[in-house]
């Protein structure tokens, strides 16, 4: 009991250091001068008043036997520390009466049950509530805030000597009687008697979370006033200020505002910006500067903030709403405090779980998912308040999307992201299979003019590795890239060769997504798009940047070593490995006989094949000899997602190449997006496997990373051998873009058919000559003999 005792000693005399500090506010009327002296008499009063000594009351004794140090803590931690991240909403209540019986209501929704506490702050509710769950759920019993307060109080009076009466608040009572000074009433209490019945409302919350500024207006005899400070209280006070200048015509107005307002400051430890705001009372009669000539109130400068917060209009009750240092469940409760969450399923693993929210608002349904069902229900508001109500919850520049060259909504990555995710836990059985485990996932998803409507995930994948060089094909059987989304692609190329088989069969024809040139050739219907989904920023250049350093630069610019080296050069991936490296030298070669001695096999890295597809194109040398390029829309990234490096790494360090590509080839431009809620970092070791699906397979393909095939050795229904078969099929019995002649005759090898393919081999030309002049290195490429194949007879 002496350790608690202790403890609460400590924490009194934080409490003496704060009484100590306590502030006297000036009052509006009456000389300066008279006001000092009744403020020096009153100090003077309330050291002559000292409370009567009595003795330590039994119930003081009772308090500290029945309360452990541990139950004296603050209950909010002591609640932290059982439930991270708990959401506290606290606003003012509906039933207090202000401004003299000011109450606040916190409320916390735990286990689909909510808890409700008042008190006169915002302190003392959340501190209440917390009292009541640790109660109700936990069984933990601690004392009343106020309660607490009070003891600790008591212990300061008996360590200072000086016994009081036996409540805090009767000893308050006691020393305002004994005073013989009235106190004076501030300027919001005085103009509440002058013109009962004043509504004042906030117009403006700027300024970071740690230091918010508050502008507080109020309309009088058709006048408006207004008020700012750190504090809605404070802001409140000014405004009133304000207010009661214009009701006291004093000879010497400058003089008058200077008492009234007492000494100017400057707050160095908040953020300003380049300028001051002067803030005046707004009226019906100006003059030709401006001010209101009718209440000849001198301007008050206040510090203006560098970030304003956006203000919008509530639709309930037209009050605004403030977004600035807000969550996104918080904002959508204040604007519809009925709104009522529901978790409609919940899939995987307990390390991989995945949730899905509903709410519905005015009969209209939304519904997100996400890793918690916290983190759901903040994808879900932040959904609702942008389809609803048109608020945008403001994201670090960084974190914003990038737009492409084709107008998409803006929750088109949350719902690609969640489209990849539900088909890649139905194939796992909800993560239940051997094969769920990944450090990347990858899909593409199909769009049909609008995303929700007409959605279909194509491919998944997984992966991490290459191949080791030692078990590199000379007949196209392996796969040498693993990486999720360079299986995505493969995948995506398989889907574009059933979708042109089609075109053999003229009753099947119409149903696929390629169109028939009027000359020669295929290329994509208008309305369809593809879009592409990875769970963490593509590795290379996309990824090589520091994600919780993101200082602003006084330029603007985020990136403050734009001109390093090492910015847009290409990479390569590690053998066996993870991690990329920069290209060394130019013209490097790799050989077959050097790889197999020992030399590692290089292989370029995914942000560099992406920048090429958006070049070239998804499809591929063989495929452009019957379609025209096929593009990306957008390239949705799960985490480490960072606008400037994906813009750069994507199409920026070769945008000099617009205009010079050949049509139908371009620099193509998707759109870029991070999602609502990034996927957390997990470390653990890498699996030895990738698997690929593709929509029609009943079930994933299982590769060895090592390998390249599947577990029992046979070849990927992906390989270069059976994309070659593929392309067989294909010709000489569907019209190519380039007209060869009649009858088109076979290739014998794999390299000659890709070689064939001219147009494309000049783009690609074009692209490797614009990496290797802005000295960005040069394209690596596997030994020729990897592609100096033949087309292996199917069995």
């Amino acid at each position: 009991m002496l350790s608690g005792r202790m403890a609460l000693e400590k924490q009194s005399d934080c409490i003496q250091i704060n009484h100590e500090r306590t502030d006297h506010h000036i009052p509006l009327l009456g000389n300066i001068d008279t006001q000092l002296a009744e403020m020096k008499e009153e100090t003077q009063i309330k050291q002559e008043t000292v409370p009567e000594m009595i003795d330590t009351s039994e119930e003081d004794l009772l308090f500290e036997n029945k309360y452990t140090e541990d139950q004296m803590k603050n209950p909010v931690m002591v609640l932290n520390e059982k439930i991270k991240e708990l959401d506290f909403i606290v606003e003012e209540d509906e039933s207090s009466t202000p401004p003299d019986n000011i109450l606040f209501k916190a409320t916390v929704e735990l286990a689909d049950k909510t808890y409700h506490a008042q008190g006169a702050n915002k302190k003392t509710a959340k501190s209440r509530v917390a009292v009541l769950i640790l109660k109700k759920v936990f069984n933990v019993e601690m004392p009343d805030p106020e309660d607490l307060k009070d003891h600790i109080y008591k212990l300061e009076m008996r360590r200072l000597g000086v016994k009081r009466p036996s409540s805090y608040e009767s000893y308050q009572i006691s020393k305002r009687m004994k005073m013989t000074t009235v106190q004076p009433k501030n300027a919001v209490a005085t103009l509440n008697e002058l013109k009962p019945g004043l509504e004042y409302t906030l117009v403006e919350q700027s300024g970071q979370v740690h230091c918010p500024t508050f502008v507080i207006e109020v309309e009088m005899n058709g006048s408006k006033h207004q008020g700012s400070g750190s504090s809605k209280k404070k802001a409140k006070l000014e405004a009133a200020e304000n207010a009661m200048r214009s009701l006291i015509q004093m000879p010497n107005p400058d003089k008058t505002g200077f008492a009234a307002s007492g000494p100017q400051y400057i707050d160095f430890s908040r953020d300003y910006g380049p300028g001051p705001k002067v803030i005046t009372g707004t009226g019906p009669s100006t003059n030709s500067n401006g001010t209101n000539t009718s209440s000849n109130i001198p301007p008050l400068t206040v510090p203006q903030p560098l970030k304003s917060g956006k203000k919008l209009k509530q639709p309930q009750d037209d009050k605004p709403v403030s977004v600035e240092g807000k969550n996104p469940i918080s904002v959508l409760h204040e604007i519809n405090k009925d709104c009522k969450y529901q978790c409609m399923s919940e899939t995987g693993q307990a390390h991989t779980k995945q949730f899905v929210m509903m709410i519905e608002i005015n009969g209209e349904k939304f519904q997100a998912s996400g890793r918690s069902k916290k983190l759901a229900k903040t994808r879900l508001a932040q959904s609702v308040l942008a389809k609803k109500f048109d608020i945008h919850m403001t994201a670090q520049p960084e974190t914003q999307p990038v737009g492409g060259e084709v107008l998409l909504p803006p929750e088109i990555a949350d719902s690609v992201s969640r489209l990849v995710l539900e088909k890649f836990n139905t194939l796992t059985d909800d993560g239940q299979s051997t094969y769920a485990r990944k450090k990347v996932l990858a899909g593409i998803v199909m769009t049909r003019e609008t995303v929700d409507e007409f959605s279909e995930v194509i491919c998944i994948a997984t992966g991490t590795k290459c191949i080791s060089g030692e078990y590199m094909s000379n007949q196209g059987l392996c796969v040498n890239d693993c990486h999720a989304e360079i299986l995505a692609r493969r995948c995506l190329i398989r889907y574009l060769y059933q979708q042109l088989e089609l075109h053999l069969d003229p009753s099947t024809a119409e149903t696929s997504i390629f169109a028939k040139k009027p000359n020669s050739g295929f290329q994509l219907k208008p309305e369809i798009q593809f879009h592409l989904y990875i769970s963490t920023s593509p590795c290379g250049d996309a990824r090589i940047f520091s994600p919780h350093e993101k200082d602003e630069n006084p330029n603007g610019s985020l990136d403050e070593h734009q001109n390093r080296k090492s910015r847009g050069v290409l990479r390569t991936k590690i053998e066996s490995g993870e991690g990329t490296i920069p290209v060394r030298g130019q013209g490097v070669v790799q050989t077959w006989d050097g790889v197999l001695q020992g030399e590692r096999l290089l292989t370029m890295s995914c942000s560099d094949k992406l920048c090429k597809w958006n070049a070239l194109g998804i499809q591929g040398a063989l495929l452009s000899h019957f379609v025209d390029p096929v593009y990306l829309s957008s390239i949705i990234v799960g985490s480490l997602y960072h606008g400037e490096h994906m813009t750069r790494a994507m199409y920026g360090r070769v945008e000099a190449l617009e205009g010079l590509l050949s049509a139908p080839y371009k620099v193509n431009k998707p759109l870029l997006s991070g999602i609502t809620s990034p996927i957390s970092r997990h470390p653990s070791k890498t699996p030895g496997y990738s698997v690929n699906w593709i929509t029609g397979n009943t079930g994933l393909e299982v590769l060895s990373c090592t390998t390249g095939k599947q577990e029992d050795g046979k070849a990927s229904h992906i390989s270069k051998q059976s994309m070659y078969q593929a392309f067989n099929k294909l010709w000489g019995h569907l019209p190519t873009i380039i007209n060869l002649g009649e009858p088109l005759k076979p290739f014998k090898l794999y390299s000659e058919a890709k070689t064939a393919a001219t147009y494309y081999q000049l783009a690609k030309q074009d692209l490797y000559r614009s990496f290797s002049s802005n000295d960005l290195g040069s394209w690596i490429k596997k030994p020729l003999e990897q592609d100096e194949f033949e087309l292996v007879p199917t069995g």
